[in-house]
């Protein structure tokens, strides 16, 4: 079953529903957690009480299983916390968009819900940080952000934000640092109502990869190592050899470069690497051909490495079987010849 976020919630799916606790922008640890009601279209008729989940400092979710019968439209999740253990119960209501099962193929589950192993996350860590590094920390420089349906949810251009650095604000002409949320996926959320006259712009950095897409790549340079003869029946990659994690590494670099060149064919992928996606020095052609450069040296590494991988022997070593004698063995032995007269 997959988890779909409040833009994109289905019947019969899990809808994982987030909300930030901030004070001056920081985030807050609150006493205990906070309780949420899920309430039908009219905002009154609960449906169902939820405890809240921490997934780190001053974020927190939960997720509600909808029904496949619920109808389609608007409902409500009601948020009932404390800032401070004698602190009156403070409450807001935000909305979430049920939508009908058979349009679940337009939608994607959210990179938030994603759970993967130490392992994975090492190869990952491998992968962003040893050969796509640029191509996941994109840096956009205030960008002028769209309005949206919900008067506080403002809408960027690419998804996949990084937390590091922390995305800026601004409204109009001044810095804001407070009364706003990101759920780092495209989208600014404002505590408050914006006027419609004020412009918000925001810089912040982004991946041209989801980490559901990285770990697919691992996952495909897993099975083409499987198809290596002799054949594999590795199921995940946390089960294939530790000599194996180079080859799992670049074949999925691999893939990721000619998702990269793919998409320079289209102008809202190429404008990021191609300054103002026009033809010259900086232009769509001289930036795809470097890519299909550093594609074709990838692959040259990785038909090499491919050839010797599934030849790898055992260690070598030696089974010793230890002699030894009893303390005063060898004197016995003296006195036994000499007494004997042997």
């Amino acid at each position: 079953m997959a988890v779909q976020n409040r833009y994109n919630a289905v019947q019969g799916e899990v809808v994982r529903l987030y909300r930030r606790f901030l004070s001056s922008g920081v985030p807050v640890i609150l006493p205990a957690a906070p309780v949420v009601e899920i309430k039908s279209s009219d905002g009154l008729t609960v449906l169902e009480t939820i405890t809240a989940t921490q997934e780190y400092i001053g974020t927190w979710y939960v997720d509600y299983g909808v029904p496949l019968d619920l109808t389609t439209g608007q409902y409500y999740d009601s948020w009932s916390w404390q800032y401070q253990g004698t602190d009156p119960v403070l409450s807001a209501m935000t909305s979430f968009e049920v939508y009908n099962r058979d349009t679940i193929v337009n939608f994607t589950a959210s990179s938030l819900s994603q759970k993967i192993t130490v392992r994975v996350a090492e190869l990952l860590r491998n992968l962003d940080n040893d050969f796509i590094y640029e191509a996941t920390h994109i840096p956009i420089y205030w960008e002028q952000m769209m309005r949206t349906s919900d008067p506080k949810r403002f809408n960027a251009a690419y998804k996949n934000w990084n937390k590091d650095p922390k995305p800026m604000v601004r409204v109009g002409d001044m810095l804001v640092d407070s009364g706003w949320y990101t759920d780092y996926d495209g989208n600014i959320f404002f505590e408050g109502d914006v006027p419609d006259a004020d412009h918000i712009s925001v810089s912040y950095n982004f991946s041209w990869f989801s980490q559901e897409e990285l770990i697919s790549f691992l996952n495909a340079a897993m099975g083409q190592l499987n198809a290596l003869p002799p054949a594999e029946n590795y199921r995940t990659v946390d089960n294939t050899p530790p000599y194996w994690d180079y080859g799992i590494i670049l074949g999925a670099a691999i893939h990721a470069l000619r998702r990269i060149v793919l998409g320079m064919q289209f102008q809202e992928r190429a404008i990021i690497f191609a300054e103002d996606g026009s033809e010259g020095g900086g232009g769509v052609s001289s930036k795809q051909s470097v890519f299909e450069s550093l594609y074709k040296d990838y692959q040259a590494v990785w038909d090499e490495m491919a050839a010797g991988i599934k030849k790898a022997l055992p260690g070598a070593g030696f089974i010793v079987t230890p002699e030894y004698t009893l303390p005063g063995g060898r004197a016995r032995w003296f006195r036994y010849l000499f007494t004997t007269n042997a």
